[in-house]
């Protein structure tokens, strides 16, 4: 793929790191839409870079051939050109860690379209849980915005710039523009603002249902329950800890956390990213968490 003089647009960019470019998307899809990553080799993807200030870099993580990847309870779609060819894979909200190739710096062009917690659910409809931990092939999910995401990127192999305004276009054609049912809305953003530590029973009380019916309407809309969804941001929230500070003291990260004792912290950490956090801190390098997100 030519970059040519391209250069991305400066109000677009949220962050960079050598490996990557963390697109914002229009304004329309940012109740759904986290953001876009573009993965390229080094030398390609910092000619994509505008000249104006750029925002702050990501912690690099890449070292390893190898990455771990935190789940973030959210999904995406990842476009991937090799030499005329795209693969297009959906993945579904994830809640273990998943182990993928880091190979970001020698395959062509890599296109991410990261959903936040939810966001699914605009595009696909609002029982997304059957593809929560699962991996699919784009075309057999939604095979309309497929190819009109798959004609993008064909598009930018010859002039990059048609890009960004073509999965744009893409997006907001299939967008239902419906919204999260009000109680998952309001459940997902108190867990948010509490870190994840908030008790089921008051969670269930703030929004105004029993918690079976709040547990059933946050499933069907964001793919997971409540109370995984609680646990994935309690990690993330750890995970983004160690990243700043990986000689944090445990025992005070597990109550910041909101977690009655350091075991229990230890517990859900390990279910989650398949380490404790000790092991996580040691090899940060093997680890992918999104910056973005959480």
């Amino acid at each position: 793929m030519a970059v040519r003089s391209y250069r991305l647009p400066a109000s677009r960019v949220c962050a960079v790191d050598s490996a990557r470019i963390y697109i914002a998307p229009p304004s329309a899809l940012r109740e759904a839409v986290a953001h876009y990553t573009l993965t390229m080799p080094p030398d390609a993807l910092a000619q994509l870079l505008p000249c104006a200030a750029l925002p702050a870099q990501c912690a690099m993580q890449d070292a390893s051939p190898t990455l771990t990847l935190v789940p973030d309870a959210s999904g995406c779609l990842v476009y991937t050109m090799r030499t005329q060819m795209i693969t297009g894979m959906l993945w579904g909200a994830t809640t273990c860690a998943v182990q993928v190739r880091n190979d970001a710096d020698t395959v062509p062009m890599r296109f991410f379209i990261e959903f936040l917690p939810g966001g699914l659910s605009r595009f696909l409809g609002e029982d997304v849980a059957t593809l929560t931990d699962t991996r699919l092939d784009t075309r057999l999910v939604h095979a309309a915005l497929d190819a009109d995401i798959r004609t993008a990127i064909l598009r930018a192999q010859e002039d990059l710039s048609q890009l960004l305004p073509g999965v744009d276009a893409a997006l907001l054609r299939h967008d239902r523009q419906t919204q999260l049912h009000p109680a998952a809305q309001c459940a997902k953003a108190h867990l948010f603002a509490s870190h994840g530590a908030l008790p089921m029973r008051t969670l269930a009380a703030t929004v105004g249902y029993s918690a079976r019916h709040m547990m059933r309407l946050f499933h069907a809309s964001l793919g997971l329950t409540p109370k995984a969804f609680a646990r994935l941001v309690r990690v993330n929230y750890a995970v983004q800890q160690l990243q700043r500070d990986p000689n944090a003291s445990l025992t005070a990260l597990a109550q910041q956390a909101g977690y009655f004792d350091q075991a229990h912290f230890v517990h859900d950490f390990a279910q989650v990213l398949g380490v404790p956090p000790s092991r996580y801190r040691a090899d940060l390098s093997q680890f992918y968490n999104e910056p973005l997100k959480f």
